[in-house]
C-alpha cells in the first residue's frame, strides 16, 4: 500500500530511531524518490523530527547529521531532482531526545518515552491551528515500544491527512546492513555487502513503504471532548483518563431534578452541561422520562398518565407525584397546573389541544439550540434533540442511556 500524497499540505516526517538510523533515509527515499520514479508527486517534507533515546541521539547525530552525514549525502544525490538544496534535508532535521537515559529498559524510561512521544506529536498538531501540515510518522526505528507509542500518539492527535508508515528492506540479505541508507541513482555506484557476504546493488525495489491504517480519535469523539484532550493532556496517563471519561459519558443523557433548598437542576448531554431555562429543562425531562419508560407523547390525545409524568420535575418520587394527582383521578388539577406553564394570554382562550401546542412549540425549538451549544456541533444534536413526527414527540437516544437523579 503506497503512502498518499497530500499535496496541499506542508509535510513533516516524524520518526523514532534506535541503533538503525538508516530507517530515516530509507523512509525519505520512499516518500520522495521512489514516488517520483513511479510518476507520482514526491512527498518532500518541510521538517523532519527524530525522537530518540540518549544512545540513538548519538547514532543519529553521528550518521545522519552534518557535512558527512547521510542526510547530506541524500541531498547530494537527489536534492536537485527533488527541487531542494543539497543541505536541505540535513538542515530541516531536528533530533529530539525524549528520555534522559541511553535506552528504554525500565518502567520510568518507558513512561518518559511515552510522554515525550505524545507531547511531541501533540505539539506539532497544536502548532498548526490552520491545519496546513501533514505528518508522516515512521515507526520502523527504535524499540518496538517506541514505534507502538508513536502510532498510538498519531491515533490520538492525528488528522485525516496524516499517515502512519513502516519501511521494509525487501532483500533479506540487506537487512541490518550498516552501509545501506538508500539506493543510489546508479546502483552500480553503491555496492553493499550483505549478511551472507554477497555484494548487492540496491535499487528502488529494495525498499517498500507500507501505509498502516489508523482511525484518528477526533473522528470518534465529540469535538469539544477531543479539544479537551488536545489542550489538557500532558502525559499518556492524562490521555487514558480523558478517554475513559469520554467513553463513560459518550451518548448519555443524565437529568437531575431540583430538590430541597440547595440542590439545583442539572442536565448533561454526553457529559456536557445543558444550559437552559427551568421550563425548558422541565419540558426536556418530561420527554426523556416518557422515552425512558416507553410512554408515547401523542399531542393529538395526550394520555393522562403521560401528562402526569411532566410534573415529576416538581414532585420527584412516585409517591409525591401520586399525592399531587391522586393517581390520575384529579386531572383537572393537572390541567390547571399545565395552564400556568404557558403565557397568561393563552390560558383562558385555549382548549386543551391548543394549550398543548402552545406548551410544546417554544421549548422544543429552544432546547434544540441549547443542545447544539452544549455539544458544539449541529450534526450531533439529533441524537438528543426532541423531534416531532405525526403529532408524536420523540427522542432518538436509547432508553438505556438515559439516567434520572430523583
Amino acid at each position: 500500500m503506497s503512502v498518499k500524497q497530500p499535496t496541499q499540505y506542508r509535510g513533516i516526517l516524524v520518526a523514532v530511531t534506535g541503533l538503525t538510523p538508516q530507517v530515516v533515509t530509507e523512509t525519505l527515499y520512499c516518500l520522495t524518490v521512489k514516488r517520483q520514479l513511479a510518476g507520482e508527486q514526491p512527498f518532500v517534507p518541510a521538517h523532519i523530527v527524530l525522537l530518540t533515546t540518549g544512545t540513538s541521539r548519538k547514532e543519529a547525530e553521528q550518521w545522519l547529521k552534518g557535512d558527512a552525514g547521510w542526510l547530506r549525502k541524500f541531498g547530494k544525490h537527489y536534492g536537485a531532482t527533488l527541487g531542494v538544496k543539497e543541505d536541505a534535508f540535513d538542515k530541516m532535521t531536528k533530533v529530539k531526545q525524549i528520555v534522559e537515559t541511553d535506552d528504554v529498559r525500565q518502567d520510568a524510561d518507558s513512561e518518559a518515552a511515552a510522554n515525550g512521544i505524545f507531547n511531541a506529536v501533540r505539539e506539532l498538531v497544536n502548532e498548526d491551528p490552520d491545519n496546513a501540515t501533514a505528518i508522516v510518522a515512521s515507526i520502523a526505528g527504535g524499540r518496538a515500544t517506541m514505534g507502538y507509542l508513536l502510532g498510538y500518539a498519531l491515533t490520538v492527535f492525528g488528522r485525516d491527512q496524516d499517515r502512519l508508515t513502516h519501511v521494509l528492506v525487501t532483500e533479506k540479505d540487506l537487512e541490518g546492513a550498516s552501509d545501506f541508507y538508500f539506493p543510489y541513482p546508479r546502483p552500480k555506484d553503491n555496492a553493499i555487502p550483505g549478511s551472507s557476504g554477497e555484494r548487492h546493488y540496491p535499487g528502488p525495489e529494495s525498499l517498500e513503504l507500507t501505509d498502516i491504517p489508523f482511525n484518528p480519535l477526533r473522528r470518534i469523539l465529540l469535538p469539544k471532548r477531543f479539544e479537551k484532550i488536545l489542550s489538557e493532556s500532558r502525559s499518556v496517563s492524562d490521555v487514558v483518563k480523558l478517554q475513559r471519561e469520554a467513553a463513560e459519558s459518550e451518548h448519555k443523557l443524565v437529568i437531575q431534578r431540583p430538590g430541597g433548598t440547595n440542590r439545583k437542576a442539572r442536565i448533561t448531554v454526553s457529559g456536557f452541561p445543558l444550559v437552559a431555562q427551568p421550563k425548558q429543562q422541565k419540558f426536556y425531562a418530561w420527554v426523556a422520562r416518557c422515552r425512558k419508560y416507553g410512554k408515547i407523547i401523542d399531542l393529538a390525545n395526550v394520555p393522562d398518565d403521560v401528562l402526569v409524568e411532566y410534573f415529576w420535575w416538581d414532585y420527584g418520587k412516585r409517591q409525591s407525584l401520586n399525592d399531587f394527582t391522586n393517581g390520575t383521578r384529579e386531572m383537572k388539577k393537572v390541567w390547571q397546573a399545565l395552564r400556568e406553564e404557558v403565557p397568561e394570554t393563552s390560558r383562558t382562550k385555549s382548549d386543551d389541544r391548543k394549550l398543548i401546542e402552545i406548551f410544546v412549540t417554544e421549548p422544543q425549538a429552544r432546547i434544540r439550540a441549547r443542545i447544539v451549544e452544549a455539544l458544539g456541533n449541529e450534526a450531533l444534536a439529533p441524537a438528543y434533540a426532541v423531534s416531532r413526527k405525526d403529532d408524536k414527540l420523540c427522542l432518538a437516544i436509547d432508553p438505556d442511556e438515559i439516567e434520572f437523579i430523583d
